[in-house]
């Protein structure tokens, strides 16, 4: 007796398919998130190298943080607008300063601390996106990490709770500016000579007086910085001045984050925990070399 083979029907092959589709919708964020916790997880190892940097750095220095952007005052050698960098050699260091008459590149903290890291790429956080603020492109670096300049001039000693005050973050988010060197927050208020330094707030006025930068581009006004802080599965990580990195979902609370409110749909940070005083908000919290 000759043996027929039973073809499957429509309503299965239908059934199969759309049992595919489901285990596809379910299964694609899990492996989206996945992926997304790897870079995070690089991400932090990024900054746990920044802080065995610093940490060097320090030692080297007599306990002192690197400044921001080192001041040079010598107008007989240097033009006016390079007078807030300071000049390094060999002469093809990166980046290459060739329009100055210093050859040499400038003293940024990012390049004051490759001597103990010796990689550009670890400024990079791989869920970045490089943004373009400027049209000056003699170098192609992303700095997705912002150092916290308050510290700049500061001494180790002087930060009371190195645990806790911050030493670096991704103050932009999942945007990475092209720039010679990030640092957040930025002083609005001169106080006394370079280099600067945090003053603390009395109950009635601000010592210090700092904000963090938004930054749009000029031929069209589109805002480009900052980006989404949840870039991390909700959050981003921090390194604090002790060394230790962690991560932290933001908005959080003021101890944990630096950002009291959010957008929800760009996740641009809309507030930032300050100091507050009768004549109104002064520096970032958790900035402050002073907090404890």
């Amino acid at each position: 007796m000759a043996l027929h083979k039973r073809a499957f029907t429509l309503i299965e092959l239908l059934t199969v398919i759309a049992i595919i589709a489901l285990l596809i919708a379910i299964l694609f964020p899990v492996f989206a998130q996945a992926r997304e916790k790897a870079r995070q997880v690089t991400c932090l190892s990024n900054t746990r190298n920044f802080g065995a940097a610093f940490q060097q750095y320090v030692q080297d220095y007599d306990e002192a943080f690197p400044q921001r952007v080192p001041f040079i005052n010598d107008e007989a050698t240097t033009a006016i607008y390079d007078q807030y960098g300071f000049f390094t050699s060999p002469p093809n260091a990166r980046p290459p300063e060739p329009e100055t008459p210093v050859p040499g590149r400038r003293g940024y903290w990012s390049n004051t601390i490759q001597a103990y890291l010796r990689n550009y790429q670890v400024f990079q956080c791989p869920s970045a996106v490089p943004v373009e603020i400027t049209t000056d492109y003699r170098f192609v670096v992303w700095f997705s990490y912002q150092f916290n300049s308050l510290l700049g001039a500061y001494e180790l000693a002087g930060v009371l709770n190195p645990a806790k005050c911050l030493l670096m973050t991704e103050v932009y988010g999942n945007a990475a500016p092209i720039v010679f060197g990030s640092h957040e927050p930025r002083l609005t208020r001169l106080i006394g000579s370079y280099p600067w330094r945090y003053v603390p707030p009395s109950s009635q006025q601000c010592g210090t007086t700092a904000t963090f930068y938004w930054w749009a581009r000029p031929e069209d006004g589109q805002l480009v910085l900052p980006g989404d802080v949840r870039v991390h599965t909700g959050g981003t990580n921090y390194l604090h001045v002790d060394g230790h990195a962690k991560w932290q979902r933001n908005p959080g609370h003021w101890e944990q984050s630096a950002w009291r409110s959010v957008d929800p749909s760009s996740g641009r940070y809309l507030e930032f925990w300050v100091d507050q005083t009768a004549e109104g908000p002064c520096a970032p919290y958790l900035f402050r070399p002073i907090v404890q």
